[in-house]
């Protein structure tokens, strides 16, 4: 008997050994964010996420099931989005997932669809939410849908497609919002889907950094700080074919892509454990041969980059499940001899702006959120009042462009425009406003609070820089006097905002020995710092410098939720 219980025993211990065993390699799991259970369109959202953070070798693909054995749509990586067409009825679908380390996880998921006319509205699937909040609506009619938008309140229509569909991010400041999703048939009916979101503050995760030494930097972000997660080593860095140029992240946190002199390089985010892993496709082939500047579609859709050599503005359309990118119709040649100087999109990502030198010419366009073409804004290409402009940044309602007055000692300046229902510009009262000791790079608030700025100070330039910070009067978007908010000696070259309005963050080099900035002997080092925005917008210092690994300031940072 004593032997017997010996057996049982030790079979039994064995048993949970190896069950424990198989647990703990095999955390990987499904979460369905859209659609939840009940009654929807027969054009049903869906999106998900597949994650193991013991798997470091990556998701390898996910896929929806209609019903048994009937696969709809299939995926590589970690991340779903897409509509499906379903037949009227009770559909018992799941979403499967596999990762690279042999395992397999599903998340079932039933919804009864039916085909009466009106708009469905399948995220946000909570009354809360994060900006950029994400909104995804399928309608039907009576005949065919024409036409699908978004109001946050009475009269205010931040995004419009000509689709029964629609997928779109919206950069939104704190607040409840009484919202509508409405759409149109061609028989001239209307539907409309009235619901509320809260929008509450959020944190970003990740920041990037895209260096000149072939490579991109990762780190973390907790509360706005910045943390190297290998410290005191290097960051977490990831290998490019050649020196960046650019580097842009999509709203929804879930693609990067760094612009080389080669290629553009793609990357998915597992958000989860931050590890990058590259998209299909990627490297995608450009079309110059060197890169200016890109910057990202905030709704989502495009990824648009300011090529010289020739010089081209070209838009890319970003593939919502894997961020895999095509070209869109998005093209736009710049006349000989200019080049592009900088790009930016106004908050909701209707209209793009180019600056261009040698000179002062400053483009508009209106986007086609359907295939993102460009198509001229009313009045376009203005001339801005100064010898050179430099960089160009939109938000809300104004627009801002720095550059130098004529004369050959130019004075900096900040030239302001009001942005008008069809993307024209008029000058706002009060241009240029002139903050001393102009530097690299200028950037609005989100939300229409400020506009920041790099001035040299408190010594020479090159011994570092000092955060400019300039309010905004939303009346007329003129700018009042500049405040020196903050010294370092160090030389910032970029700056971002995260879309939560909280934060902004900076990368630059080190310059604590200046000769070092001076004479390039040694090579400075690549830092980045972070910023916590009060309730008047203005930056209190909260973090770093912290080294990115790499000589030189980076040519551009981006952060992701």
């Amino acid at each position: 008997m004593a032997r017997t219980f010996t057996k049982v025993a030790w079979l039994r211990a064995l048993l949970a050994c190896t069950l424990l065993v198989a647990t703990a390699g095999a955390q990987l799991t499904v979460h369905v964010v859209a659609p939840r259970p009940g009654r929807v369109a027969t054009s049903v959202y869906y999106e998900a996420y597949a994650q193991n953070r013991d798997c470091a070798a990556g998701m390898n693909a996910m896929r929806i099931y209609t019903a048994p054995h009937v696969s709809a749509f299939t995926v590589r990586g970690n991340h779903i989005e897409t509509f499906v067409n379903l037949p009227s009825g009770l559909h018992n679908t799941v979403v499967e997932a596999w990762d690279n380390c042999g395992h397999v996880a599903k998340q079932s998921v039933a919804v009864t669809t039916t085909r009466a006319p009106g708009v469905t509205v399948f995220t946000p699937s909570a009354l809360k939410a994060a900006s950029p909040v994400h909104i995804a609506a399928s309608a039907q009619g009576t005949c065919t849908i024409t036409a699908l938008r978004i109001y946050t309140a009475p009269h205010v229509a931040p995004y419009t497609i000509d689709s029964n569909k629609l997928n779109a991010f919206l950069t939104l400041a704190p607040g409840t919002y009484g919202m509508v999703a409405q759409a149109w048939d061609r028989c001239g009916h209307v539907y409309k889907h009235p619901f509320l979101v809260t929008v509450e503050p959020g944190s970003d995760k990740y920041l990037f950094t895209a260096n000149d030494a072939s490579s991109l930097s990762q780190f973390f972000i907790n509360s706005g700080r910045i943390v190297n997660p290998k410290a005191p080593g290097p960051p977490p860095k990831y290998t490019l074919d050649s020196p960046a140029r650019a580097i842009a992240v999509d709203p929804g946190g879930n693609f990067v892509y760094a612009i080389t002199f080669n290629d553009i390089v793609g990357f998915q985010i597992d958000r989860a454990a931050g590890r990058l892993s590259p998209m299909p496709g990627s490297p995608f082939a450009r079309v110059s041969s060197a890169v200016k500047f890109a910057a990202i579609d905030p709704a989502g859709h495009y990824l648009y980059v300011a090529y010289v050599t020739p010089s081209y503005l070209a838009s890319y359309r970003i593939n919502r499940s894997t961020g895999a990118l095509t070209r869109a119709s998005g093209w736009f040649a710049l006349p000989t001899p200019l080049t592009p100087s900088w790009v930016s999109t106004n908050a909701s990502g209707a209209f793009v702006y180019l600056t261009t030198s040698p000179g002062s010419t400053l483009y508009g366009f209106t986007v086609n959120p359907d295939n993102g073409a460009f198509k001229a804004a009313p009045k376009s290409p203005y001339t801005v009042p100064s010898a050179e402009v430099n960089h160009v940044t939109a938000s809300g309602n104004y627009l801002y462009v720095d550059g130098t007055t004529a004369g050959t000692f130019g004075v900096p300046g900040i030239w302001g425009y009001k942005i008008r229902g069809d993307g024209s510009l008029t000058e706002v009262s009060g241009s240029p406003a002139t903050p001393p000791n102009l530097a690299f790079q200028t950037l609005e608030d989100w939300f229409g609070r400020n506009v920041w700025t790099f001035m040299c100070g408190p010594g020479p330039c090159l011994q570092g820089f000092a955060i400019a910070d300039l309010p905004i009067d939303t009346n007329n978007g003129s700018l009042g006097a500049p405040a020196t908010v903050d010294t370092d000696p160090s030389q910032y070259g970029v700056i971002v905002q995260d879309h939560s309005g909280q934060y902004a963050y900076v990368g630059g080099e080190d310059c604590s020995n200046a000769t070092s900035c001076l004479i390039f002997d040694p090579p400075p080092r690549g830092i980045v710092g972070s910023f916590r925005l009060n309730a008047s917008g203005t930056p209190v210092r909260l973090s770093g410098p912290l080294k990115t690994g790499e000589d030189g300031s980076p040519e551009g940072i981006a952060v992701s939720r």
